[in-house]
């Protein structure tokens, strides 16, 4: 297994229990992304570790990359390539206890460009996930995201019970999207007795992303490593709640096998801005920072949120998980991924 995968898996299964899944089958589709891979490594680690015999089904629309190869070739691990959006109909042919539907785009450059695939992976692949899940009688943890909240007026952090967003909003086929997919999973709860589980992630990050990648951590990084300087596109004042790919990892364990209610907030604790994230970047790599004279926006930005502040009060006191991974950690172990990445290409 990759060294950081591993580090991080080890991580998580300090802080959550795979118990309930011994020699039981677990699907995770969008397994080669970054928090389908990191749920499938700490699968992978708790058998080498515990002996737990966990049948892992991984599923992604591409095949892994260079450092998941090992990971989908261990024990108890079948991988296979399946584009969702396409081929839905392949999730009613496989046989599970547990399922985690991860199987989206979390960059808004990708759900931006492909609004049809995005809506059909979280309406009708989850409805037949959900119906095959109420035929197996399997456990569903569905992957939402904390930017279906409309902006809280107060400036407090979001309970789950907050409102959400308007669909007529720049991202709202991806918000919309997201909510029709929480209500398929209450649909499937209320009127079936689906063990069904909504997780409202935010702003994860760490080690297991391409080079390519747009979100804005990776875009620092990148920037920082090519040129030696963040240009930002404005003055850098948006918040976010950054969580460690590790800790989000033992979030959502968690709230698929252990928790109570339907619906949790996962993110981190500390408010922190775009632009004291670069900074944090810049004094790791040696980089500087550029503020613009005139803000702009590029199309994946357009309609980003000012403030991403989930509430996780809800998941913090029943199951007692706070980050426990610093975001100047999390940074630097991002920078080394990336950096490794980056040799790669041009070797």
């Amino acid at each position: 297994m990759n060294r950081a995968y591993f580090t991080c898996a080890e991580s998580a299964l300090a802080h959550c229990s795979l118990e309930p899944l011994v020699g039981r089958t677990l699907l995770v589709t969008g397994a080669t992304g970054l928090l389908g891979s990191h749920l499938c490594a700490a699968v992978v680690l708790a058998n080498q570790r515990h002996g737990l015999g966990i049948r892992l089904i991984a599923t992604s629309r591409s095949p892994p990359p260079p450092w998941l190869a090992g990971l989908f070739a261990a024990p108890h691990v079948h991988f296979e390539p399946v584009d969702l959006s396409a081929d839905p109909d392949w999730l009613i042919r496989q046989t599970f206890d547990a399922v985690v539907h991860g199987a989206t785009y979390g960059q808004p450059k990708r759900f931006l460009e492909q609004p049809f695939e995005t809506i059909r992976l979280n309406g009708r692949a989850l409805e037949l996930l959900l119906e095959r899940a109420n035929q197996c009688g399997a456990r569903v943890l569905f992957l939402s995201t904390s930017e279906i909240y409309a902006p809280s007026a107060t400036g407090h952090a979001v309970t789950e019970d907050h409102p959400c967003q308007s669909p007529l909003g720049a991202r709202g086929i991806y918000t919309s999207a997201k909510i029709f997919g929480e209500t398929l999973c209450r649909a499937y709860a209320e009127q079936e007795g689906l063990p069904t589980r909504v997780a409202r992630v935010s702003s994860v990050y760490g080690p297991g992303v391409r080079c390519d990648d747009h979100r804005v951590i990776y875009e620092f990084i990148r920037r920082a490593m090519k040129s030696h300087r963040i240009a930002l596109l404005d003055q850098g004042a948006q918040e976010r709640c950054w969580l460690y790919a590790a800790d989000a990892t033992a979030m959502l364990f968690w709230v698929l096998l252990h928790s109570k209610q339907a619906v949790y907030n996962v993110a981190g604790t500390e408010r922190r801005s775009i632009l004291q994230l670069a900074e944090l970047i810049a004094a790791e790599t040696g980089a500087s920072v550029e503020l613009p004279h005139e803000s702009r926006t590029e199309s994946h930005t357009a309609g980003s949120p000012q403030s991403v502040h989930p509430d996780i009060r809800r998941l913090a006191q029943e199951s007692g998980l706070l980050e426990s991974v610093e975001l100047q950690e999390g940074v630097a172990a991002s920078v080394d991924w990336m950096r490794e990445r980056l040799h790669e290409e041009q070797t």
